[in-house]
């Protein structure tokens, strides 16, 4: 650790520190949010709002095409704010012209057979939401290629902050039911955009504008956004193959109680993430593999133990705290959220990983494990789901990311180890470096 400043370390630690209070404060937000609607609608509405806007950021995830990720790398290396935002507006247009599209046909003459129990003019809802969460993807990657952490935090707050009071206001007091709580995400979204707008306004009138290398820009997006992009879409379906199938197979009341146990054991990711976000723009900075391994060893290690804490103190928890906060119609949960919580450790450390792996520009070395957690995820749940229920769903997930993240730690072992990819790869050599464009924070 010794050829890590001190300076720098006790930065990213500060950084790591608030990312990870401003996702504790969107965690209680969103959990505030889902209790509403939990108690309010019961074990149905709530399926059928989850499904709703799995829709949204489902079209979100396929269609971004690696954009946001990209984004990440390439402004914290070189490339000025104004070339990405003329790049990816450029694309957002595009790209969800052709989600809204294709997804309004698919919903009208397929919406039933695929969400089977969902409304149609709510799957319609959460597929106009798609367009701003897109946009807000892309947007807010551009605060995070700039490490500009501190307005990046703020302003991922204001749409689950949102939310959660216009949640309370439509279906607490006006009576909205499910079609409420869409209109509070879509408002909320809408709500989130327009602060990051505005957090991006002083770099916008900082940036300079070099129209000669847009092209470059594009060329590089789809070098390493492509590359990471299928790794993207792969985790997204691994994450919801539970909830899709038993909506599929047990419908959206069942779907509703699932939809509780996985929404909790996905918020105890957010020690990987509050990392993965600080570490990204960090590690594609770095050429010196001795600080890239020991940075990433570090916050990997932090990241599995105390998410492995947490998870064992929850589990012991989690009937008193689900039966407090979601009633007891959700007490179906507890063994399935139990089940998941023991893939939670292994899946914050090989999520740490996974972004050294892209910060070296090499993303598509994680599409193996993503390839075959989803595999695994779809097989299992398949058989297990329609015999064994929720509990099934739960098995299947856990199994499949247990194996992921085996197979993250050994493509990370393999590459680390090898003299010839132990330092920066070939695509660290066709992204320029050292740009007037380079940002401190």
């Amino acid at each position: 650790m010794s050829s890590i400043p001190k300076e720098q370390l006790a930065q990213i630690r500060g950084e790591m520190l608030q990312t990870l209070l401003r996702q504790v404060a969107a965690l209680a937000c969103s959990v505030g949010a889902a209790v509403v609607v939990a108690r309010l609608l019961g074990p149905e509405g709530n399926g059928r709002c989850a499904a709703s806007v799995m829709i949204a950021l489902g079209l979100s995830q396929f269609l971004e095409l690696g954009l946001p990720q990209a984004n990440s790398h390439l402004l914290a290396r070189s490339f000025s704010l104004r070339q990405a935002a003329t790049a990816n507006l450029a694309a957002w247009s595009t790209l969800s012209l052709v989600g809204l599209l294709g997804a309004g046909i698919a919903i009208r003459w397929y919406g039933q057979d695929l969400l089977p129990g969902v409304p149609i003019e709510l799957q319609v809802l959460g597929l106009a939401s798609f367009p701003l969460v897109l946009l807000q993807a892309m947007l807010v990657s551009m605060l995070r290629g700039l490490r500009d952490f501190r307005r990046y935090n703020r302003v991922l707050l204001v749409s689950p902050a949102a939310t959660l009071v216009l949640v309370i206001f439509w279906c607490g007091t006006q009576g909205l039911g499910a079609a409420g709580a869409l209109w509070a995400f879509l408002v909320g979204q809408l709500l989130g955009i327009g602060a990051t707008l505005v957090s991006l306004r002083p770099h916008w009138v900082s940036a300079t504008m070099e129209t000669t290398a847009l092209e470059s820009y594009w060329r590089r997006c789809a070098d390493f956004g492509l590359k990471s992009h299928g790794v993207a879409c792969l985790s997204f379906l691994s994450e919801r193959t539970g909830f899709f199938l038993v909506n599929l197979f047990l419908l959206p009341a069942a779907a509703g109680v699932y939809a509780i146990a996985a929404q909790i054991s996905d918020r105890l990711l957010m020690l990987s993430l509050a990392a993965s976000t600080v570490l990204l723009p960090r590690l594609s900075t770095l050429e010196d593999p001795a600080p890239r391994a020991a940075l990433t060893a570090r916050f990997a290690g932090l990241a599995m133990g105390l998410s492995a804490l947490v998870c064992v103190l929850l589990a012991g928890l989690a009937r008193p705290v689900i039966g407090l906060l979601f009633g007891d119609r959700y007490l179906e949960a507890v063994p399935v959220l139990q089940c998941l919580l023991v893939a939670v450790p292994a899946v914050n450390l090989a999520r740490v990983l996974a972004t050294d792996l892209a910060a070296r520009g090499r993303p598509e070395l994680n599409l193996h494990p993503a390839a075959g957690t989803t595999l695994l995820n779809v097989a299992l749940g398949w058989m297990l789901i329609p015999h064994g229920g929720l509990m099934g769903g739960a098995v299947a997930t856990t199994v499949g990311y247990c194996a992921g993240a085996m197979l993250t730690v050994w493509t990370y072992l393999r590459v680390t180890r090898s003299p010839q990819t132990a330092g920066s790869p070939d695509f660290e050599a066709t992204v320029p470096v050292g740009s007037s464009n380079d940002r401190a924070d």
